[in-house]
Protein backbone atom coordinates (compact mmCIF):
# COMPACT_ATOMS: atom_id res chain seq x y z
CA UNK A 1 0.00 0.00 0.00
CA UNK A 2 1.13 3.49 -0.71
CA UNK A 3 0.49 6.08 2.19
CA UNK A 4 -1.07 9.30 1.95
CA UNK A 5 -1.76 11.93 4.25
CA UNK A 6 -3.82 15.14 3.45
CA UNK A 7 -3.30 18.79 3.78
CA UNK A 8 -6.36 20.71 3.52
CA UNK A 9 -7.41 23.57 5.54
CA UNK A 10 -11.49 23.32 4.15
CA UNK A 11 -12.73 20.73 6.14
CA UNK A 12 -15.52 20.23 3.60
CA UNK A 13 -12.87 19.77 0.84
CA UNK A 14 -10.93 17.71 2.94
CA UNK A 15 -14.27 15.83 4.33
CA UNK A 16 -15.21 14.93 0.68
CA UNK A 17 -11.27 14.01 -0.39
CA UNK A 18 -11.32 12.02 2.33
CA UNK A 19 -14.94 10.37 1.93
CA UNK A 20 -15.61 10.22 -1.74
CA UNK A 21 -12.16 8.30 -2.75
CA UNK A 22 -11.90 4.64 -2.18
CA UNK A 23 -8.42 4.82 -0.85
CA UNK A 24 -7.90 1.13 -0.61
CA UNK A 25 -9.72 -0.15 -3.67
CA UNK A 26 -6.92 1.54 -5.93
CA UNK A 27 -3.68 0.21 -3.47
CA UNK A 28 -3.87 3.45 -1.34
CA UNK A 29 -3.65 3.60 2.46
CA UNK A 30 -4.85 7.43 3.93
CA UNK A 31 -2.66 7.32 7.28
CA UNK A 32 -3.15 10.69 8.45
CA UNK A 33 -4.82 14.82 7.51
CA UNK A 34 -3.98 17.67 9.02
CA UNK A 35 -6.17 21.45 8.87
CA UNK A 36 -2.24 23.08 8.20
CA UNK A 37 1.43 22.61 7.74
CA UNK A 38 2.27 23.55 11.13
CA UNK A 39 -0.06 20.96 12.41
CA UNK A 40 0.73 18.25 9.85
CA UNK A 41 4.61 18.70 9.70
CA UNK A 42 4.81 16.52 13.37
CA UNK A 43 2.78 14.33 11.79
CA UNK A 44 4.38 13.78 8.15
CA UNK A 45 7.64 13.12 10.05
CA UNK A 46 6.27 10.07 11.92
CA UNK A 47 3.75 8.38 10.40
CA UNK A 48 6.24 8.96 6.82
CA UNK A 49 3.97 8.82 4.06
CA UNK A 50 4.90 8.36 0.68
CA UNK A 51 2.42 10.81 -0.85
CA UNK A 52 1.70 14.17 0.35
CA UNK A 53 -1.67 16.28 -0.81
CA UNK A 54 -1.42 19.56 0.48
CA UNK A 55 -3.73 22.75 -0.57
CA UNK A 56 -0.93 25.59 -1.61
CA UNK A 57 -2.89 28.26 0.39
CA UNK A 58 -3.59 27.87 4.44
CA UNK A 59 -2.89 29.97 7.56
CA UNK A 60 -0.41 29.50 10.11
CA UNK A 61 1.90 27.15 7.45
CA UNK A 62 1.19 27.11 3.75
CA UNK A 63 1.49 24.35 1.28
CA UNK A 64 5.03 25.86 -0.47
CA UNK A 65 6.56 26.35 3.15
CA UNK A 66 5.77 22.67 4.35
CA UNK A 67 6.77 21.50 0.69
CA UNK A 68 10.29 23.52 1.38
CA UNK A 69 10.86 21.65 4.90
CA UNK A 70 9.93 18.14 4.10
CA UNK A 71 12.09 18.25 0.73
CA UNK A 72 15.10 19.39 2.60
CA UNK A 73 14.28 16.40 5.83
CA UNK A 74 12.58 13.81 3.45
CA UNK A 75 13.37 14.13 0.11
CA UNK A 76 11.71 10.88 -0.80
CA UNK A 77 8.39 12.08 -0.56
CA UNK A 78 6.14 13.07 -3.41
CA UNK A 79 3.94 16.06 -3.09
CA UNK A 80 0.60 16.79 -4.73
CA UNK A 81 -0.45 20.46 -4.82
CA UNK A 82 -4.22 21.44 -4.58
CA UNK A 83 -4.84 25.21 -5.63
CA UNK A 84 -7.97 27.27 -5.94
CA UNK A 85 -5.59 30.47 -7.42
CA UNK A 86 -5.04 30.11 -11.00
CA UNK A 87 -2.02 32.04 -10.46
CA UNK A 88 1.62 31.04 -12.39
CA UNK A 89 3.64 32.41 -9.78
CA UNK A 90 2.38 29.20 -7.12
CA UNK A 91 2.90 27.05 -10.07
CA UNK A 92 6.38 28.43 -10.47
CA UNK A 93 7.09 28.08 -6.42
CA UNK A 94 5.39 24.59 -6.91
CA UNK A 95 7.88 23.60 -9.76
CA UNK A 96 10.75 25.03 -7.78
CA UNK A 97 10.62 23.15 -4.64
CA UNK A 98 10.06 19.78 -6.57
CA UNK A 99 6.43 19.33 -6.46
CA UNK A 100 5.22 15.93 -8.39
CA UNK A 101 1.51 17.33 -9.31
CA UNK A 102 -0.75 19.58 -9.04
CA UNK A 103 -3.87 20.38 -9.21
CA UNK A 104 -6.83 23.02 -9.48
CA UNK A 105 -9.67 22.91 -7.25
CA UNK A 106 -12.11 21.82 -7.45
CA UNK A 107 -10.80 18.29 -8.03
CA UNK A 108 -12.44 15.16 -8.56
CA UNK A 109 -12.14 11.67 -7.40
CA UNK A 110 -11.42 10.44 -10.69
CA UNK A 111 -9.13 13.33 -10.93
CA UNK A 112 -7.01 12.90 -7.76
CA UNK A 113 -6.66 9.03 -8.45
CA UNK A 114 -5.55 9.61 -11.70
CA UNK A 115 -3.14 11.95 -10.15
CA UNK A 116 -2.22 9.45 -7.25
CA UNK A 117 -1.35 6.37 -9.48
CA UNK A 118 0.68 8.54 -11.76
CA UNK A 119 2.88 9.42 -8.91
CA UNK A 120 2.51 6.09 -7.61
CA UNK A 121 3.99 5.01 -10.88
CA UNK A 122 6.76 7.25 -10.51
CA UNK A 123 7.52 6.19 -6.71
CA UNK A 124 7.52 2.31 -7.78
CA UNK A 125 10.36 3.20 -10.95
CA UNK A 126 12.40 4.85 -8.62
CA UNK A 127 12.39 2.16 -6.16
CA UNK A 128 13.06 -0.05 -8.70
CA UNK A 129 16.43 1.94 -9.65
CA UNK A 130 16.79 2.19 -6.31
CA UNK A 131 16.78 -2.04 -5.68
CA UNK A 132 18.89 -2.02 -9.21
CA UNK A 133 21.26 0.38 -7.94
CA UNK A 134 21.54 -1.19 -4.08
CA UNK A 135 21.97 -4.96 -5.88
CA UNK A 136 24.70 -3.43 -8.71
CA UNK A 137 26.61 -2.22 -5.80
CA UNK A 138 27.03 -5.20 -3.52
CA UNK A 139 27.79 -7.13 -6.88
CA UNK A 140 30.84 -4.24 -7.06
CA UNK A 141 31.83 -4.99 -3.78
CA UNK A 142 31.17 -8.33 -4.09
CA UNK A 143 33.06 -8.69 -7.13
CA UNK A 144 36.38 -6.91 -5.26
CA UNK A 145 36.28 -8.65 -2.99
CA UNK A 146 36.92 -12.11 -5.40
CA UNK A 147 39.33 -10.32 -6.94
CA UNK A 148 41.22 -8.99 -4.13
CA UNK A 149 41.19 -12.63 -3.00
CA UNK A 150 41.94 -14.30 -6.58
CA UNK A 151 44.90 -11.61 -6.74
CA UNK A 152 46.16 -13.07 -2.72
CA UNK A 153 46.00 -16.93 -4.45
CA UNK A 154 48.24 -15.21 -7.34
CA UNK A 155 50.48 -13.51 -4.81
CA UNK A 156 51.29 -17.27 -2.44
CA UNK A 157 51.27 -19.10 -5.19
CA UNK A 158 54.01 -17.78 -7.12
CA UNK A 159 53.08 -18.60 -10.34
CA UNK A 160 53.48 -15.22 -12.03
CA UNK A 161 56.48 -12.47 -12.32
CA UNK A 162 56.98 -9.67 -9.38
CA UNK A 163 55.64 -7.18 -12.69
CA UNK A 164 52.24 -8.64 -13.49
CA UNK A 165 51.31 -9.02 -9.80
CA UNK A 166 52.25 -5.38 -9.16
CA UNK A 167 49.93 -4.46 -11.93
CA UNK A 168 47.52 -6.62 -10.52
CA UNK A 169 48.05 -4.90 -7.26
CA UNK A 170 47.22 -1.64 -8.58
CA UNK A 171 44.33 -2.23 -10.47
CA UNK A 172 42.77 -3.29 -6.93
CA UNK A 173 44.27 -0.12 -5.70
CA UNK A 174 47.11 -2.83 -3.34
CA UNK A 175 50.74 -1.31 -3.57
CA UNK A 176 52.71 -4.84 -2.44
CA UNK A 177 56.06 -2.67 -3.14
CA UNK A 178 57.58 -2.86 0.07
CA UNK A 179 60.98 -3.81 2.04
CA UNK A 180 59.07 -6.24 4.11
CA UNK A 181 56.47 -8.23 4.94
CA UNK A 182 54.76 -10.10 7.17
CA UNK A 183 51.11 -11.96 6.78
CA UNK A 184 48.37 -11.93 10.00
CA UNK A 185 45.46 -14.44 9.87
CA UNK A 186 42.51 -13.12 12.05
CA UNK A 187 39.33 -14.95 13.08
CA UNK A 188 36.62 -13.71 15.61
CA UNK A 189 34.01 -15.90 16.86
CA UNK A 190 31.46 -16.28 19.54
CA UNK A 191 30.50 -19.31 22.33
CA UNK A 192 26.65 -18.29 20.79
CA UNK A 193 26.75 -17.09 17.30
CA UNK A 194 23.03 -18.39 16.82
CA UNK A 195 22.37 -14.93 19.48
CA UNK A 196 20.40 -12.30 17.38
CA UNK A 197 22.84 -9.81 19.33
CA UNK A 198 25.56 -11.84 18.89
CA UNK A 199 25.48 -12.02 15.17
CA UNK A 200 24.71 -7.57 15.14
CA UNK A 201 28.20 -7.67 17.50
CA UNK A 202 30.25 -10.27 14.73
CA UNK A 203 29.29 -7.71 11.86
CA UNK A 204 30.35 -4.09 14.33
CA UNK A 205 33.26 -6.51 14.95
CA UNK A 206 34.38 -7.62 12.07
CA UNK A 207 33.70 -3.72 10.37
CA UNK A 208 35.75 -2.42 13.40
CA UNK A 209 38.62 -4.62 12.34
CA UNK A 210 38.16 -3.80 8.40
CA UNK A 211 38.46 0.00 9.28
CA UNK A 212 41.96 -0.93 11.83
CA UNK A 213 43.46 -2.68 8.48
CA UNK A 214 42.75 0.31 5.88
CA UNK A 215 46.18 2.06 5.82
CA UNK A 216 49.24 2.04 4.10
CA UNK A 217 50.37 -1.07 5.59
CA UNK A 218 47.64 -3.20 5.94
CA UNK A 219 46.10 -4.82 2.66
CA UNK A 220 42.83 -7.01 3.54
CA UNK A 221 42.05 -10.38 1.89
CA UNK A 222 38.73 -12.18 3.43
CA UNK A 223 39.61 -15.65 3.63
CA UNK A 224 36.45 -17.49 2.64
CA UNK A 225 34.80 -18.49 6.23
CA UNK A 226 38.07 -18.44 8.35
CA UNK A 227 38.25 -15.09 9.06
CA UNK A 228 40.87 -12.62 7.20
CA UNK A 229 44.20 -12.16 5.67
CA UNK A 230 46.00 -9.01 6.57
CA UNK A 231 49.43 -8.45 4.19
CA UNK A 232 51.51 -6.05 6.37
CA UNK A 233 54.40 -4.11 4.49
CA UNK A 234 56.77 -1.18 5.67
CA UNK A 235 59.51 0.41 3.76
CA UNK A 236 61.62 0.04 6.36
CA UNK A 237 63.05 -3.26 7.25
CA UNK A 238 63.29 -1.72 11.36
CA UNK A 239 59.69 -0.50 11.33
CA UNK A 240 58.23 -4.10 10.49
CA UNK A 241 58.05 -5.01 14.66
CA UNK A 242 56.39 -2.17 15.54
CA UNK A 243 53.55 -1.96 12.44
CA UNK A 244 52.58 -5.87 13.52
CA UNK A 245 52.36 -5.03 17.44
CA UNK A 246 50.17 -2.00 16.78
CA UNK A 247 48.18 -3.35 14.73
CA UNK A 248 47.66 -6.57 16.69
CA UNK A 249 47.09 -4.27 19.84
CA UNK A 250 44.32 -2.59 17.95
CA UNK A 251 42.94 -6.34 17.22
CA UNK A 252 43.27 -7.18 21.10
CA UNK A 253 41.51 -3.54 21.70
CA UNK A 254 38.58 -4.25 19.30
CA UNK A 255 37.80 -7.40 20.42
CA UNK A 256 38.11 -6.33 24.44
CA UNK A 257 35.10 -4.22 23.27
CA UNK A 258 32.44 -7.09 23.17
CA UNK A 259 31.05 -9.06 25.60
CA UNK A 260 32.38 -12.87 25.34
CA UNK A 261 33.94 -11.97 22.00
CA UNK A 262 37.28 -14.64 21.10
CA UNK A 263 39.90 -14.33 18.70
CA UNK A 264 42.69 -16.37 17.36
CA UNK A 265 45.53 -15.04 15.19
CA UNK A 266 48.10 -16.85 13.87
CA UNK A 267 51.48 -14.68 12.31
CA UNK A 268 53.87 -15.58 10.24
CA UNK A 269 57.70 -15.01 9.63
CA UNK A 270 58.93 -12.03 8.30
CA UNK A 271 59.93 -11.57 4.37
CA UNK A 272 61.71 -9.21 2.49
CA UNK A 273 60.30 -10.28 -1.18
CA UNK A 274 56.92 -10.43 -3.10
CA UNK A 275 57.38 -14.26 -3.63
CA UNK A 276 58.50 -15.00 -0.22
CA UNK A 277 54.61 -13.60 0.60
CA UNK A 278 53.90 -16.98 0.13
CA UNK A 279 56.35 -17.92 2.72
CA UNK A 280 54.84 -16.12 5.29
CA UNK A 281 51.50 -17.23 4.70
CA UNK A 282 52.37 -20.82 4.78
CA UNK A 283 54.10 -20.39 8.48
CA UNK A 284 50.88 -18.31 9.24
CA UNK A 285 48.84 -21.22 8.59
CA UNK A 286 51.18 -23.12 10.66
CA UNK A 287 50.33 -21.04 13.56
CA UNK A 288 46.97 -20.22 13.00
CA UNK A 289 46.11 -24.59 12.50
CA UNK A 290 47.02 -23.72 16.82
CA UNK A 291 43.57 -22.88 17.01
CA UNK A 292 42.01 -26.18 16.71
CA UNK A 293 44.84 -27.11 19.90
CA UNK A 294 44.83 -24.07 22.29
CA UNK A 295 42.22 -21.84 24.04
CA UNK A 296 41.08 -18.96 22.53
CA UNK A 297 41.82 -15.35 22.66
CA UNK A 298 45.46 -16.51 21.25
CA UNK A 299 48.05 -15.09 19.33
CA UNK A 300 49.89 -17.67 17.86
CA UNK A 301 53.86 -16.45 16.00
CA UNK A 302 55.05 -18.97 13.69
CA UNK A 303 58.70 -17.84 15.35
CA UNK A 304 58.20 -19.21 18.15
CA UNK A 305 56.94 -22.68 17.80
CA UNK A 306 58.66 -25.89 18.23
CA UNK A 307 61.25 -26.89 15.99
CA UNK A 308 59.52 -29.67 15.40
CA UNK A 309 56.75 -27.84 13.63
CA UNK A 310 59.14 -26.27 11.09
CA UNK A 311 57.48 -25.44 7.75
CA UNK A 312 59.30 -27.62 5.88
CA UNK A 313 57.28 -31.12 7.02
CA UNK A 314 54.56 -29.62 5.15
CA UNK A 315 56.29 -27.73 2.71
CA UNK A 316 55.00 -26.77 -0.79
CA UNK A 317 56.83 -27.71 -4.23
CA UNK A 318 54.06 -27.58 -6.62
CA UNK A 319 54.85 -28.78 -10.76
CA UNK A 320 52.59 -26.59 -12.22
CA UNK A 321 53.36 -28.10 -15.57
CA UNK A 322 51.36 -31.12 -13.95
CA UNK A 323 47.61 -29.34 -13.26
CA UNK A 324 45.30 -29.52 -15.72
CA UNK A 325 44.56 -25.79 -15.97
CA UNK A 326 41.04 -26.45 -18.01
CA UNK A 327 39.58 -29.30 -15.49
CA UNK A 328 40.60 -27.25 -12.58
CA UNK A 329 38.73 -23.89 -14.26
CA UNK A 330 36.38 -22.70 -11.14
CA UNK A 331 33.89 -22.65 -13.90
CA UNK A 332 34.15 -26.68 -13.88
CA UNK A 333 32.57 -26.76 -10.45
CA UNK A 334 30.23 -24.39 -10.58
CA UNK A 335 28.72 -25.64 -13.34
CA UNK A 336 28.58 -29.13 -11.71
CA UNK A 337 26.77 -27.44 -8.51
CA UNK A 338 24.56 -25.68 -10.49
CA UNK A 339 23.27 -28.91 -13.02
CA UNK A 340 25.27 -32.15 -11.25
CA UNK A 341 23.63 -35.08 -9.51
CA UNK A 342 24.59 -36.73 -5.96
CA UNK A 343 25.04 -39.76 -7.78
CA UNK A 344 28.09 -38.18 -9.93
CA UNK A 345 29.52 -36.40 -6.79
CA UNK A 346 32.14 -39.54 -5.96
CA UNK A 347 33.38 -39.48 -9.71
CA UNK A 348 33.47 -35.50 -10.34
CA UNK A 349 35.71 -34.75 -6.80
CA UNK A 350 38.11 -37.67 -8.01
CA UNK A 351 38.18 -36.50 -11.69
CA UNK A 352 38.71 -32.82 -9.95
CA UNK A 353 41.69 -33.84 -7.58
CA UNK A 354 42.88 -35.86 -10.29
CA UNK A 355 43.51 -32.86 -12.41
CA UNK A 356 45.62 -31.25 -9.97
CA UNK A 357 48.34 -33.64 -10.43
CA UNK A 358 49.14 -36.76 -8.12
CA UNK A 359 52.51 -35.42 -7.10
CA UNK A 360 50.40 -31.87 -5.61
CA UNK A 361 48.07 -33.56 -3.93
CA UNK A 362 50.30 -34.73 -1.48
CA UNK A 363 51.80 -31.90 0.01
CA UNK A 364 49.26 -30.59 2.88
CA UNK A 365 48.96 -26.82 2.39
CA UNK A 366 48.70 -27.37 -1.36
CA UNK A 367 45.30 -29.51 -0.55
CA UNK A 368 44.81 -26.45 2.02
CA UNK A 369 44.86 -24.25 -0.94
CA UNK A 370 42.58 -26.39 -2.88
CA UNK A 371 39.92 -26.99 0.31
CA UNK A 372 39.58 -23.14 0.06
CA UNK A 373 39.22 -22.13 -2.98
CA UNK A 374 36.01 -25.08 -2.79
CA UNK A 375 34.70 -23.77 -0.04
CA UNK A 376 34.95 -19.87 -1.66
CA UNK A 377 33.38 -21.41 -4.52
CA UNK A 378 30.64 -23.09 -2.40
CA UNK A 379 30.57 -19.47 -0.70
CA UNK A 380 29.54 -17.97 -3.61
CA UNK A 381 27.27 -20.80 -4.96
CA UNK A 382 25.02 -20.35 -1.80
CA UNK A 383 24.45 -16.64 -2.13
CA UNK A 384 21.45 -17.59 -4.38
CA UNK A 385 19.90 -20.14 -1.56
CA UNK A 386 18.48 -18.51 1.02
CA UNK A 387 19.65 -19.65 4.40
CA UNK A 388 21.66 -21.96 3.28
CA UNK A 389 25.43 -20.48 3.50
CA UNK A 390 25.41 -20.35 6.94
CA UNK A 391 24.51 -24.25 7.04
CA UNK A 392 26.78 -25.19 5.17
CA UNK A 393 29.62 -22.28 6.41
CA UNK A 394 29.41 -24.10 9.90
CA UNK A 395 30.51 -27.44 8.19
CA UNK A 396 33.29 -25.71 6.45
CA UNK A 397 34.89 -24.25 9.40
CA UNK A 398 32.99 -24.76 12.12
CA UNK A 399 34.26 -25.17 15.88
CA UNK A 400 34.11 -28.95 14.71
CA UNK A 401 36.58 -28.76 11.86
CA UNK A 402 40.36 -29.93 12.46
CA UNK A 403 43.27 -29.91 10.38
CA UNK A 404 43.32 -33.76 11.20
CA UNK A 405 40.52 -34.47 8.99
CA UNK A 406 42.10 -33.02 5.93
CA UNK A 407 45.44 -34.73 6.99
CA UNK A 408 45.73 -37.18 4.05
CA UNK A 409 44.40 -36.90 0.64
CA UNK A 410 41.53 -39.65 1.29
CA UNK A 411 40.36 -37.48 3.86
CA UNK A 412 40.49 -34.44 2.06
CA UNK A 413 38.66 -35.97 -1.02
CA UNK A 414 35.67 -37.30 1.55
CA UNK A 415 35.40 -34.23 3.35
CA UNK A 416 35.04 -32.18 0.23
CA UNK A 417 32.23 -35.09 -1.21
CA UNK A 418 30.14 -34.31 2.39
CA UNK A 419 30.32 -30.61 1.65
CA UNK A 420 29.05 -30.73 -2.28
CA UNK A 421 26.27 -33.33 -0.34
CA UNK A 422 24.98 -30.81 1.53
CA UNK A 423 25.23 -28.51 -0.85
CA UNK A 424 23.40 -30.26 -3.73
CA UNK A 425 20.68 -31.35 -1.20
CA UNK A 426 19.94 -27.63 -0.12
CA UNK A 427 20.47 -26.66 -3.92
CA UNK A 428 17.49 -29.32 -4.83
CA UNK A 429 15.56 -28.57 -1.74
CA UNK A 430 15.44 -24.61 -2.74
CA UNK A 431 14.42 -25.33 -5.95
CA UNK A 432 11.52 -27.12 -4.42
CA UNK A 433 10.80 -24.27 -2.13
CA UNK A 434 11.23 -21.51 -4.96
CA UNK A 435 8.26 -23.07 -7.09
CA UNK A 436 6.25 -24.28 -4.29
CA UNK A 437 4.34 -20.36 -4.25
CA UNK A 438 4.23 -19.95 -7.55
CA UNK A 439 1.90 -23.90 -8.28
CA UNK A 440 0.00 -23.30 -4.99
CA UNK A 441 -0.76 -19.98 -7.03
CA UNK A 442 -1.78 -21.59 -9.77
CA UNK A 443 -3.49 -24.49 -8.14
CA UNK A 444 -5.85 -21.81 -6.48
CA UNK A 445 -6.33 -20.19 -9.67
CA UNK A 446 -7.84 -23.72 -11.37
CA UNK A 447 -9.67 -24.40 -8.69
CA UNK A 448 -11.56 -21.01 -8.21
CA UNK A 449 -11.94 -20.24 -11.92
CA UNK A 450 -11.60 -23.87 -13.95
CA UNK A 451 -14.89 -23.01 -15.68
CA UNK A 452 -14.02 -19.94 -17.47
CA UNK A 453 -14.05 -19.53 -21.03
CA UNK A 454 -10.65 -18.59 -21.07
CA UNK A 455 -9.19 -20.97 -18.78
CA UNK A 456 -5.77 -22.52 -20.83
CA UNK A 457 -2.15 -23.30 -19.55
CA UNK A 458 -1.67 -19.77 -21.09
CA UNK A 459 -3.42 -17.68 -19.12
CA UNK A 460 -2.27 -19.90 -15.63
CA UNK A 461 1.60 -19.32 -16.95
CA UNK A 462 0.95 -15.64 -16.86
CA UNK A 463 -0.69 -15.14 -13.71
CA UNK A 464 2.21 -16.73 -11.72
CA UNK A 465 4.97 -14.92 -14.18
CA UNK A 466 6.01 -17.95 -16.49
CA UNK A 467 6.55 -18.61 -19.50
CA UNK A 468 4.15 -21.39 -20.67
CA UNK A 469 6.63 -24.27 -21.26
CA UNK A 470 8.46 -23.51 -18.34
CA UNK A 471 5.05 -23.25 -16.48
CA UNK A 472 4.24 -26.93 -18.25
CA UNK A 473 7.53 -28.73 -17.41
CA UNK A 474 7.45 -27.56 -13.47
CA UNK A 475 3.37 -27.95 -13.14
CA UNK A 476 3.98 -31.01 -13.96
CA UNK A 477 6.99 -31.96 -11.40
CA UNK A 478 5.55 -30.58 -8.41
CA UNK A 479 2.00 -31.69 -8.85
CA UNK A 480 2.67 -35.11 -11.01
CA UNK A 481 0.09 -34.30 -13.55
CA UNK A 482 0.07 -32.34 -16.79
CA UNK A 483 -1.81 -29.03 -16.46
CA UNK A 484 -4.64 -30.42 -18.60
CA UNK A 485 -4.74 -33.35 -16.11
CA UNK A 486 -4.99 -31.73 -13.64
CA UNK A 487 -8.03 -28.76 -14.60
CA UNK A 488 -9.67 -32.29 -15.98
CA UNK A 489 -9.60 -33.56 -12.48
CA UNK A 490 -10.82 -30.45 -10.59
CA UNK A 491 -13.96 -30.37 -13.66
CA UNK A 492 -14.88 -33.92 -12.95
CA UNK A 493 -14.91 -33.11 -9.11
CA UNK A 494 -17.26 -30.58 -9.55
CA UNK A 495 -19.22 -32.54 -12.14
CA UNK A 496 -19.77 -35.16 -9.49
CA UNK A 497 -21.07 -32.67 -7.25
CA UNK A 498 -23.57 -31.16 -9.25
CA UNK A 499 -24.66 -35.04 -10.52
CA UNK A 500 -25.12 -35.62 -6.56
CA UNK A 501 -26.57 -32.62 -5.61
CA UNK A 502 -28.77 -31.01 -8.42
CA UNK A 503 -31.40 -32.34 -10.94
CA UNK A 504 -29.26 -30.25 -13.67
CA UNK A 505 -29.01 -32.02 -17.20
CA UNK A 506 -25.87 -33.63 -17.98
CA UNK A 507 -25.50 -31.10 -21.08
CA UNK A 508 -26.31 -28.01 -18.19
CA UNK A 509 -23.47 -29.57 -15.79
CA UNK A 510 -20.95 -29.67 -18.85
CA UNK A 511 -21.59 -26.27 -19.59
CA UNK A 512 -21.34 -25.02 -16.39
CA UNK A 513 -18.16 -26.59 -15.53
CA UNK A 514 -16.25 -25.42 -19.17
CA UNK A 515 -17.18 -27.90 -21.34
CA UNK A 516 -19.13 -26.29 -24.26
CA UNK A 517 -19.73 -29.51 -25.85
CA UNK A 518 -21.99 -32.23 -24.33
CA UNK A 519 -20.88 -35.10 -25.98
CA UNK A 520 -17.16 -33.77 -25.20
CA UNK A 521 -18.41 -33.70 -21.71
CA UNK A 522 -19.54 -37.25 -21.27
CA UNK A 523 -17.29 -38.59 -23.22
CA UNK A 524 -14.25 -37.07 -20.45
CA UNK A 525 -16.09 -38.36 -17.76
CA UNK A 526 -16.72 -41.75 -18.89
CA UNK A 527 -12.86 -41.71 -19.74
CA UNK A 528 -11.92 -40.57 -16.54
CA UNK A 529 -14.75 -42.06 -14.20
CA UNK A 530 -15.21 -45.41 -15.71
CA UNK A 531 -19.34 -44.69 -16.02
CA UNK A 532 -21.97 -42.35 -18.01
CA UNK A 533 -22.64 -39.30 -16.17
CA UNK A 534 -26.11 -40.99 -15.66
CA UNK A 535 -24.77 -44.24 -14.37
CA UNK A 536 -23.19 -42.19 -12.09
CA UNK A 537 -25.83 -40.16 -10.83
CA UNK A 538 -28.06 -43.37 -10.87
CA UNK A 539 -25.50 -44.96 -8.28
CA UNK A 540 -26.23 -42.11 -5.68
CA UNK A 541 -29.89 -42.56 -6.09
Amino acid sequence: MIKVFLVEDEVIIRQSIKNNVEWEKHGYELVGEAADGEMALPLIKELKPDILITDIKMPFMDGVELGKILKSEMPEISIIFLTGYDDFSYAKEAISIGVTEYLMKPVTGTQLIAALDKVKDQIEQKKIMTENMFRLEKESEKNIQIKRYRFFGELVRSRIPVSKLIAMGNELGISIMASAYVVVLIKFYFNHPDDEERKRQAEDANMQLLQAGTHQNAAMFQRATEGYIFLLKVQSDEDIDVVRENFLDKVQNIASGFEDLGYFIGVGETVHRVHEISRSYDTASVAFAKQYEMEKNRIVYYSQLDKKEELENISVNIDFQEINMQKTDKAVLVKFLKNGAKEDIDRFVEDYFKAFGEKNMESFLFRQYIILDICFIINEFLEQIQGAKRKVSDKMFGENYKFSDVDTLDKTKAYVKRLMRMVIDLRNKSVVKKYQPMIEEATEYIKEHFNADNMSLNVVASIVGLSPSHFSTVFRQEVGSTFVEYLTMVRMEEAKTLLKCTSLKSSEIGYRIGYKDPHYFSFLFKKTQKCTPKEYRMKGI
